[in-house]
């Protein structure tokens, strides 16, 4: 699994740092990157929710499946300060925003009233009923029960006193982000559709 990879990934990372003098390694973990790319791009698991927010297949809602997000921005400038400081040292967690699907959704009602977004909440127990039946068997009932409707909460004090991140504000990432996909033409259907063509 990917996470599990990334995971080992870094152990490696780790392990090569530490049997060698010439480079010191920091590393940069952030949770759910959001926020608008250099471009728009189809494969992109971060685009691929939120074009499944925008073109109505989420439109009868989606569950509260708990989440950090950081935008992708806050990462690019972490990445460079971390480059370069020399009191970066070890790890660093980046996420601005705990938060959950429901509510990723409800910040872009406002702007862009005109999609199909996601008004309400599908409770848990439905998740779970439906879940598991999906097509990639990737929701158990176990991921479900450890994921949906959970307060998660992602340390990030480290990332702000030593690197100076200050976090943007979710909405901010979450309708930049979408902005993006609609001057990529990500939803013409649906924009078309709603100008009554």
């Amino acid at each position: 699994p990917y996470f599990f990879s990334k995971t080992m990934a870094e152990h490696a990372a780790w392990e090569e740092a530490g049997s060698q003098t010439q480079w010191t390694l920091v590393t940069i973990n952030p949770s759910f990157v959001m926020g608008p790319g250099l471009q728009y791009h189809e494969s992109s698991e971060s685009f691929s929710l939120v074009k499944q927010m925008g073109n109505g297949k989420m439109a009868s809602g989606v569950p509260r499946f708990s989440t950090g997000i950081v935008d992708v921005r806050n990462v690019a400038q972490a990445h460079v300060v971390a480059g370069y400081s020399t009191e970066a040292k070890g790890r660093f967690v980046l996420s601005g925003h705990d938060t959950d699907f429901y509510e990723m959704a409800q910040c872009l009602l406002q702007t862009y009233p005109n999609y199909p977004l996601p008004k309400r909440c599908i409770p848990k127990f439905l998740v779970e009923l439906i879940g598991p039946l999906l097509p990639g068997h990737t929701f158990t009932r176990k991921y479900i029960q450890n994921n949906v409707d959970i307060d998660i909460h992602f340390d990030n004090t480290k990332s702000q006193e030593v690197l100076g991140i200050e976090y943007m504000d979710l909405s901010d990432t979450m309708n930049d982000m979408f902005q993006q996909m609609v001057d990529a033409g990500a939803f013409e259907t649906n924009e078309s559709e709603s100008n009554g063509s």
